[in-house]
């Protein structure tokens, strides 16, 4: 996941403050922070979202995980699949 650390910032939380808001560890929060590759998972992705009132997508980087340059139609159906 990325971009955490940069609302946590924005929202001036501690990990230790934003770990237990979402029902996990500290150490798996700073793994979330620091690989972008990790996922959290779905239940605590939607509590750290809501959180900081932003989707999913703006998380996780899905561009970065498809094989394919990404275009705003495929952004769009991401966006349309995360909110449900």
């Amino acid at each position: 996941m990325v971009n955490i650390k940069k609302h946590r910032g924005e929202k001036q939380v501690t990990q230790r403050e934003l770990a237990s808001i979402i029902g996990v560890s500290r150490n798996t929060l700073i793994t979330a922070e620091n690989n972008p590759k990790y996922c959290l998972a779905e239940s605590k992705a939607l509590k750290l979202a809501e959180f900081f009132g932003c989707s999913v997508y703006d998380l996780v980087d899905v561009k970065g995980r498809l094989p394919y340059n990404v275009t705003e139609k495929d952004i769009a159906a991401i966006e349309k699949q995360l909110r449900g």
